[in-house]
């Protein structure tokens, strides 16, 4: 039937078809959790800060997007973009990399402040010292003043450069409570701008949006 019939009694051949099979179900399993995640993230996000005029663009099929969107829920708030970077779930041969390096699903988000946002002083940063080593994360501003604390079960980093920016931190950790996965958070006048980095967990980024809205609005 086959010139090289022998070829299908080979294990080599069962394997080929096995490895196929797996990698077929992998695929479609790693962009299923993938959207899954994508949904879940946004979903709140937009909800929460009640935001229109949304903008999507794809940065690599399912494993991230870029968001930008007005939030209207927000008086201090002109725009908000983000970027959410998802692992490779439904690529089984890149997926060990990213796991090896550390790499996780991330969202980053910037609060860009309005006129009425850009009346708050003092630079000041939230962040656990494994965020810290990454480059975007790095805080650069010498003439802040650190601290290392306990929030919740897990240790953080804080920067700030006097007593109204420090309370300003120590108010949002009132209102959320249990970080979560809140990974690193800044007030950066400089830039008019808020920004976070969040694991994008189930549940957690819901948590972390709805008490950020509250806190920009007593900080302001």
């Amino acid at each position: 039937m086959f010139a090289n019939e022998q070829i299908i009694y080979q294990p080599a051949f069962y394997f080929f078809i096995a490895a196929t099979i797996v990698l077929s179900v992998a695929f479609r399993w790693g962009r299923k959790a993938n959207q899954a995640i994508i949904h879940r993230t946004f979903k709140p996000l937009l909800s929460i800060l009640k935001g229109r005029d949304q903008q999507y663009t794809n940065i690599g099929g399912s494993t991230g997007y870029h968001i930008r969107f007005k939030p209207t829920a927000l008086r201090i708030v002109g725009e908000v973009t983000g970027t959410l970077t998802l692992l490779p779930r439904h690529s089984l041969l890149y997926l060990p990399i990213p796991l090896l390096t550390g790499r996780r699903d991330k969202l980053v988000l910037s609060f860009d402040f309005n006129k009425k946002g850009n009346k708050i002083a003092g630079e000041a940063h939230l962040v656990t010292p494994r965020q810290l080593r990454r480059p975007h994360s790095a805080v650069d501003n010498a003439e802040l003043t650190r601290r290392e604390l306990q929030w919740g079960e897990l240790s953080y980093l804080g920067f700030w450069g006097n007593e109204d920016s420090q309370a300003n931190m120590q108010r949002l950790i009132g209102l959320l409570g249990d970080p979560t996965s809140l990974e690193h958070v800044a007030i950066v006048p400089s830039q008019s701008r808020v920004w976070l980095v969040i694991t994008p967990r189930k549940n957690a980024v819901a948590r972390i949006i709805a008490a950020v809205a509250t806190w920009l609005d007593e900080i302001a």
